[in-house]
């Protein structure tokens, strides 16, 4: 406000504006997701985020695969595994806790789909893992919304644990 600039410019910035997506979080029948990705390409979306929230990975790629076949690639398609709390977390309804493995083959199947990012394949604090899928495939892995301070984003960034660093502003 002092300096009466839009806080992108402050940041460095050279754009005034960003693709927006949409964001679905809630589980839907899949004929359901068909006419909610046709909809959102009516109102102008040029993306979707969906959650992974099955106990079978086959069951996951299923809604990708709906979306693709409802809107084809009109539509860019991000994947939120939820997986950076998901062994912190201990009621309500939660998405299994995968395994490495299920998340390296999740993330070679959603590269055939051409996803455009895996965001948060395995537990936060898993580095190795986490620098380990990363060389190991060929999508995009995004994360580290949920991790705090300099320190971690630092590990992070020397682990080369992620494409896309999600820094969240109100996590301190």
């Amino acid at each position: 406000k002092v300096c009466k600039q839009p806080v992108y410019k402050l940041f460095g910035a050279g754009r005034d504006r960003v693709r927006v997506y949409a964001a679905w979080g809630e589980v839907r029948p899949l004929e359901q997701r068909m006419e909610d990705a046709q909809r959102l390409l009516e109102e102008g979306f040029k993306g979707v985020k969906v959650r992974f929230y099955q106990e079978r990975m086959e069951d996951d790629i299923a809604l990708v695969e709906t979306i693709r076949k409802a809107v084809g690639d009109k539509l860019d398609i991000m994947v939120d595994a939820n997986q950076g709390t998901a062994v912190e977390r201990a009621r309500g309804p939660v998405p299994p806790v995968w395994s490495y493995e299920r998340a390296r083959d999740t993330a070679r199947a959603l590269a055939e789909l051409k996803v455009s990012w895996l965001e948060e394949p395995l537990y936060r604090y898993n580095f190795d893992g986490l620098s380990k899928l990363n060389q190991e495939v060929d999508i995009p892995i995004a994360g580290g919304e949920i991790n705090r301070g300099i320190h971690e984003f630092k590990w992070m960034l020397d682990k080369g644990c992620y494409d896309i660093v999600q820094p969240n502003c109100t996590m301190s």
